[in-house]
Formats: structure tokens, sequence, C-alpha cells
């Protein structure tokens, strides 16, 4: 299965919002519209932005928002999503290496992200070189996390 990834634009906000809301989030208490288009219109080099993969029939498979952290030396991995039917096919995977490769050609020092237990993620992140921290307590969504990490060189 081919897919290509890419900066997402603003055609792309009803995709990117179908995958991301597949997550569940439960109890999470955040505005999933105004956090993707704070996502889509990067004004530097340093600014908010989403990578998605799409396959040969131009589907959104997967999404990604990114930001910059610590004066730009940490780039953080907000959410990463793959469509249900998409999934176990190495999207994942290839939309953390275009993170990672993002990461290096912007200087940063660390791609990090925060995971939520209920997701069960540990061994994908591990598998992909990250270090794992936690679990840790987020007390305003009442939600227990790991931490994970992976020193970009």
């Amino acid at each position: 299965m081919d897919n290509r990834i890419r900066i997402a634009d603003k055609s792309d906000m009803r995709g990117i919002f179908e995958i991301i809301t597949c997550l569940h989030l439960g109890s999470y208490i955040w505005d999933v519209e105004k956090l993707i288009k704070s996502h889509l219109n990067p004004i530097d080099n340093y600014s908010p932005r989403c990578l998605v993969s799409e396959n040969e029939g131009k589907l959104l498979t997967g999404a990604m928002l990114l930001k910059y952290n610590d004066g730009n030396f940490v780039l953080e991995i907000n959410e990463l999503a793959v469509r249900q039917n998409f999934r176990e096919n190495g999207i994942g995977r290839i939309l953390v290496d275009s993170a990672y490769d993002l990461a290096l050609n912007s200087n940063c020092k660390l791609l990090e992200l925060k995971s939520s237990l209920r997701f069960n993620v540990s061994d994908f992140y591990l598998h992909l070189g990250f270090v794992r921290s936690g679990p840790l307590v987020d007390e305003l969504n009442c939600d227990e996390y790991y931490y994970f990490c992976k020193k970009v060189e």
C-alpha cells in the first residue's frame, strides 16, 4: 500500500477531523476543529503544523499534529491517528519517521509525545526507538499517560 506524506493544507480539514475524532478521547476537554485549524496555517518554520498521509486515491489515511516547544529545540507530536481500516500497514511509522526528519531539518534535539494508557501504544513507540517514562497523571483530564521521547541526531 503506497502512502504519500505531505504537509496538510486547508482543504484537508474535513479528512483530518474524521481521522482525529476516531480516537474517541472521551473525557478530554478540547476543541478538535480549533486545534486542527491552528496547525493548518504555519506562519514560519516553527509554527504548529499537520502532516497527513494519503493513498493513491487521494484519501487521507492518517494525520499527525505537531508543534515546537522549548525554544524550538523540541518537536512535540500532539496527535497521531490512522483510519481504522488502514492500521497495521506502516502508516503510523511513516508519519513518525517524517516527524523525525522534520525535527532533524529544524535542528530540534528531541521528538516527544504523551499518550494515554488507554491507547496501549507503548510497544509501537518503543519499537521506533522512543524512551518511555511514567505512568504520569494528567489531573485536568483525570487520565494517566506515558511520556515518550527520542533524541534527534
